[in-house]
Formats: structure tokens, C-alpha cells, sequence
């Protein structure tokens, strides 16, 4: 056998091994499309059974069902389906047919292979309501729904109790509720502990209201229930009230007969934080006259705090009268307290100087301060400079004298500088004021191999300008240069004029031959790589070429 026939089996075994990989593939394609097929043929879910009228707290069953277009029962061909449940009424109630666990808003698995799902419902508020189901997953293209009503028929229970959330300075109480229609009695129930009230004993009444006295201090809770015949309504909302006939005792920190002066924290509390209070605070003259008052309703706190300054106010002798009626309107006994003010005559106060800044030429910034004996703070980009300190000259209008201050050497010329400067003077200090500055108090060299730079000796020395509104600042002369890379020389830069101004030079760095250089290296490399390749494939293919022919 010869070498070109061991290569002719070697290629049909070849297309055996790919034919039989390509029938694989085919088998699996066409059972996904079998298979996503079925799926897709579930367009709608149904209600198998029909709108129901049912009671309060009685089962009701449903049935639900995936169909084709035609109408056709249609079970799912796979895993993930799941069926989820609502319902209008905010008291009703799902569950699967074991009625083993009830659920307001559920979602329950759909099995493979079937097309129905059963629940049973039911709900303690009487009305129409409307049911919704939704099947989602399971291979469907699009999500399925179906929505059912369902009638609860019952009596209402009662609503709108009254007293709710009321305080009472006494111990009787007229309850009342809303009448429900068709209603023939109703029961209510009542406690002063919430876990006590479900097993209160009903008081059975004819009408909508309830009259009750002797009825003990603190909070009461209290439910009300329809009857109709046989038919009984679920239990109300709870409502509740308290009752309080205690007078509030107001107490305060305030000595009687004190000497104050100054701002004077005035206290005061009842001791009573199960519900809100009216705190007051007067403060009156001899005359009667109220000089200062303070007041804090709706609080739930047991005290209260009113700040007075009583500088507010002449020398002498005040009342301070503390009064607080609590939520029940029982009022506290007034209490009163006599004080004297005394407060000592303070000093009239300086102004704080005003300060401007006028301006910098680059070697000045100057500006006006309104105090002749000013001294400074400045600060240069964030750092406190101690060592400049400005001074103040001659006065050029009505308290307004001139300062000025030189730039230290030490700042980088040709850059933007941030300066904060802040005045102080009569114990008081300026608004701080800002101005961002060019230094230029040093001429600016750049030292290269190049004689034409060399020739660039730009002095951005300016003699100062007095202050005028008039006068304006010659501009100064920057040379701009780009960032320069660490291998580059210097004399690879040209300097030629900006575009904008002529007192800029721009410097940019020259072409070098190493680019074309470098261009060059990388195609000779690429031809010698594809002799190399070549040169390989003849080698390598060139004998078996040669064997098939013979």
C-alpha cells in the first residue's frame, strides 16, 4: 500500500466520524424544535368552573386549565411552570385543595405533564371581588392569565368606631359605629390589654351605640360585630381611647427669688408621657406686661425647656408663670417663680475691618483695609505663609488705607497661585478674600543647546502700578513649552510663535530619523518571517505531493 492510499482512507474515515456527528447534531435540533413546538401550542388559561356565590369564611373551589388556540386541553411538556394567584379583596384567602396552608397572594408549582390546577378560596369580607391566575415559565412563549369574579355574600362588619385614639377626662363613654344595613343586632367587646380582648365576654346591643360609665383610668381597647340571622360579620378594626382624670403636676428646676443674667434655660415637666401636652411659659413685668413667653403643643415628651434672654429686657424684678394642660384638658395648677435680671452693661462692639484686594502685577498684589494698624494672614496654595506680611500706607479715602505685599522668590514664576488673605484688626477679624496670581518677580531663562533659545531671555520683571480704576497691567510674556520625554533632547526642540499672541513661543519637538528607521526594521523582519514559513511548508508537504502523483 502506498503512502498516497493511506492517505485516501485516512480521508474517507474522516468523513465518516463528520457525517455521524452531523446526524447527531440534527437529532438534537429537531427534538428541541419538537419539544419547544409543544410548548409554544399553549396560547390561553381558562377557568374550568364557573363565577361562584359563596359565604363568608367558606371554601370555594376553582379550576383552571392551559389550552391551545382551538380550545384543545394542552399539558406542559416541561419543568419550571408556575401558577400564582391574586384576588381584589384585601381579606381573602388561597390555598392548595389539602387546605393545608393559607396564603394571601401565592405561587404554586405546575406539574409536567398536566394542564389542569385546582385551589379553593375564601374570604371573611362580604362583596364582589375578581380573581386572577397567571402561569409563567415552562417553555411558554408568553405568559398566560385568566380572571374570575366571585360574590361573598354576608353581613359587613361595622366601621368608623368612635371614640379612636380619643383622651377623656372622665369615666363613662358613649360608643358608636357605623349602621350596616340588614344588620339585627350587633356585639361589642372591650379590654384594657390588647391580648385580653379576644377573649372578652360580647355585650349584645340593638342599635349602633353603647353607653358605658364606671370604666377605670389608663387605655381601653374595644371591637364591634354584625349579626344577621344566622349570618355573623368578622370582628372590627380595634379601636381604642384612654381615659385620664389626674390633674398634670408641674415641677421646675427654677429657685424662687434667683438673681439672673445672661440666657437662662427655663424648665419645666409634668411627669406624664403616656400622651401629649401644652407646655407654657410666661415671663411678666411688675407692670403685668408680658415681656418674653414660650409654648410647645402636641408633645410627647414629660418636659419642656424655653431659652430667655434676658438682655433683652431692663434691670428689675420679673414673675415667671409655668402652666400645662395635658390631652384629656385637665389644666395643671399654675406655677410661679420671682426672679431679678441684673445684667451689667456690656462695651459697644468694633466692627470687624473691611478688607479689598485690588490686584497683582506679578510682583505685587495690594488692596485696601479699612484700620491703619491691619496685620495679615496669607496664605499661598493652601499653606499658611507667616513670612509674608503685608503692610498698610497711606490712606486714600475715609477710614480706607492702601496695603501691599511682594510675592516671595521661593513661589515657581510663570504659574497660577492661589492667595487667601485675611485682615484682623480691634480684636476682630476681616472676610477672608482670594485672588489667583502669575509670578513674574524673576526673568525667565531657558538653557539649551540650541543658539536660537539661547537668545530667549524673556524678563517678566513689571514695575508696580498704584491703585487706579483706570490703569491696567502690561501683559507679561509666557513661554509655553509641551511636556518633554525623558530620552528627549533638548536641541530636538523648535521655538516658533504661537497663533494667538506674539508674545508667546510655543516649542515642539522635531521628527527624528529614528522613526523611519524603525518603519524599515519592520518590514524587513515581516519578509524574512514569511520566507521562514515557506520555506517550511515546502519541506514539510512537498514529498507528499510527489507520492500522490506516482
Amino acid at each position: 500500500m502506498t503512502l498516497g492510499n493511506v492517505w485516501l482512507r485516512k480521508r474517507k474515515d474522516g468523513l465518516r466520524y463528520g457525517l455521524l456527528v452531523m446526524l447527531v447534531i440534527i437529532q438534537l435540533i429537531v427534538f428541541s424544535g419538537r419539544a419547544m413546538a409543544i410548548s409554544a401550542n399553549v396560547t390561553q388559561l381558562v377557568f374550568t368552573t364557573p363565577p361562584q356565590t359563596t359565604s363568608q369564611n367558606a371554601l370555594a373551589s376553582f379550576t383552571v386549565e392551559l389550552r391551545r388556540t382551538g380550545g384543545q386541553s394542552e399539558p406542559l411538556d416541561q419543568t419550571g411552570a408556575t401558577l400564582s394567584l391574586r384576588t381584589t379583596s384585601s381579606t381573602g384567602q388561597f390555598a392548595e385543595n389539602d387546605n393545608s396552608s393559607w396564603a394571601f397572594a401565592p405561587t404554586y408549582d405546575y406539574s409536567v405533564g398536566v394542564a389542569t390546577k385546582s385551589f379553593v378560596y375564601k374570604d371573611t369580607t362580604a362583596g364582589s371581588f375578581t380573581i386572577t391566575a397567571k402561569v409563567t415559565g415552562g417553555g411558554l412563549q408568553s405568559d398566560v392569565e385568566a380572571i374570575q369574579t366571585i360574590n361573598v355574600a354576608g353581613v359587613n362588619m361595622p366601621t368608623n368606631g368612635m371614640p379612636n385614639r380619643a383622651y377623656q377626662n372622665h369615666n363613662s363613654t358613649d360608643f358608636s359605629w357605623s349602621k350596616v344595613t340588614d344588620a339585627t343586632s350587633y356585639e361589642m367587646r372591650m379590654a384594657q390589654d390588647t391580648s385580653a380582648l379576644n377573649i372578652a365576654p360580647p355585650i349584645s346591643v340593638i342599635t349602633n351605640s353603647l353607653y358605658r360609665d364606671n370604666l377605670s383610668e389608663g387605655q381601653w381597647y374595644w371591637q364591634v360585630r354584625t349579626l344577621n340571622g344566622t349570618d355573623v360579620s368578622s370582628w372590627s378594626d380595634v379601636w381604642s381611647f384612654v381615659i385620664d382624670t389626674r390633674m398634670p403636676v408641674i415641677s421646675t428646676s427654677i429657685q424662687d427669688r434667683r438673681t439672673v443674667s445672661g440666657l437662662q434655660s427655663l424648665d419645666m415637666s409634668t411627669g406624664e408621657e403616656l400622651h401629649p401636652n401644652r407646655y407654657d411659659i410666661q415671663i411678666k413685668a411688675t407692670d403685668g406686661t408680658v415681656v418674653a413667653e414660650g409654648s410647645r403643643d402636641n408633645d410627647s415628651s414629660a418636659s419642656y425647656i424655653f431659652t430667655w434672654d434676658t438682655t433683652q429686657v431692663t434691670n428689675g424684678v420679673y414673675t415667671i408663670v409655668f402652666s400645662a394642660v395635658d390631652a384629656a384638658q385637665n389644666e395643671a395648677a399654675p406655677l410661679q417663680r420671682t426672679i431679678t435680671v441684673a445684667n451689667t452693661p456690656s462695651p459697644p462692639q468694633v466692627p470687624a475691618p473691611t478688607m479689598t484686594i485690588a490686584g497683582s502685577d506679578g510682583v505685587n498684589v495690594n488692596g485696601l483695609v479699612s484700620a491703619v494698624d491691619a496685620t495679615f494672614t496669607v496664605d499661598i496654595d493652601g499653606v499658611a505663609r507667616p513670612d509674608v506680611a503685608p503692610t498698610t500706607d497711606t490712606q486714600l479715602q475715609d477710614g480706607m488705607y492702601m496695603w501691599t505685599f511682594t510675592l516671595p522668590k521661593d513661589i515657581q514664576d510663570g504659574y497660577l497661585h492661589k492667595i487667601s488673605i485675611t485682615a484682623h484688626a480691634n480684636g476682630r477679624d476681616s472676610e477672608t478674600q482670594q485672588i489667583t496670581v502669575t509670578a513674574n518677580n524673576a526673568p525667565v531663562i531657558m538653557r539649551t543647546n540650541d543658539p536660537l533659545l539661547e537668545q530667549l531671555s524673556v524678563s517678566l520683571s513689571q514695575p508696580f502700578t498704584p491703585l487706579s480704576t483706570t490703569s491696567s497691567v502690561a501683559p507679561v510674556p509666557v513661554l509655553a513649552t509641551p511636556e518633554m520625554q525623558s530620552n528627549q533632547k533638548v536641541s530636538d526642540i523648535h521655538v516658533s510663535p504661537s497663533n494667538d499672541q506674539s508674545d508667546v513661543f510655543v516649542a515642539t519637538p522635531t521628527e527624528s530619523g529614528w522613526k523611519l528607521f524603525g518603519v524599515l526594521w519592520y518590514w524587513w523582519g515581516l519578509a524574512v518571517l514569511v520566507i521562514f514559513i515557506g520555506g517550511y511548508v515546502t519541506r514539510r508537504f512537498g514529498y507528499s505531493y510527489s507520492t500522490l502523483d506516482t
